[in-house]
């Protein structure tokens, strides 16, 4: 019973993030299209929307209602999941690369403030904290996005019954 809760509160929660991304991904997209390599990522961050939309549909119609589900819902679950799993590793290594070795990103800040210089109020140091705080919130989504994933396979199992075609 607490991990339904558990999974409840981090499904709430990563629910408005999805919502953001899903609109990211849309204009993602569009510059994706002119932009061909930017298409892989574009395409990892719309599976990990869908992910987040799907495991949130098995949670409301299957483990709270008790529902039968389409056996359709379960591969979405499961093909999804592995990009969101790709996605939260590489997540985590930037992030984490990043924040131990300040130089590369003290030496991206340095270039993106030579290249805007009619923007006289960014200061390195401003620069650094939203970075910074991007990268602290992008660990915690990686984080709780992995929880959710493991917690989804356990419920796929213990809840294989509703995807039977009947």
């Amino acid at each position: 019973m607490k991990t339904i809760n558990a999974y409840k509160i981090i499904s709430y929660i990563l629910l408005p993030i999805a919502g953001f991304f899903g609109l990211m991904c849309v204009f993602m997209l569009f510059l994706a299209i002119a932009n061909p390599s930017a298409l892989i990522p574009v395409l990892v961050l719309c599976a990990v929307v869908v992910y987040i939309i799907a495991s949130f549909i098995f949670l409301i119609k299957g483990i709270e209602q008790l529902k039968k589900c389409k056996p359709s819902l379960r591969s979405w679950i499961r093909i999804t999941s592995y990009f969101a799993m790709f996605f939260v590793v590489s997540v985590l290594i930037q992030s984490i690369t990043l924040l131990y070795k300040p130089s590369s990103l003290n030496a991206f800040i340095d270039q993106a403030i030579a290249t805007q210089k009619n923007m006289n109020g960014l200061t390195t140091e401003f620069m650094m904290s939203v970075i910074k705080g991007v990268l602290y919130f992008m660990i915690f989504f990686s984080t709780t996005l992995l929880i959710h994933i493991f917690e989804t396979f356990k419920f796929l199992k213990l809840y294989a019954g509703l995807f039977n075609k009947e």
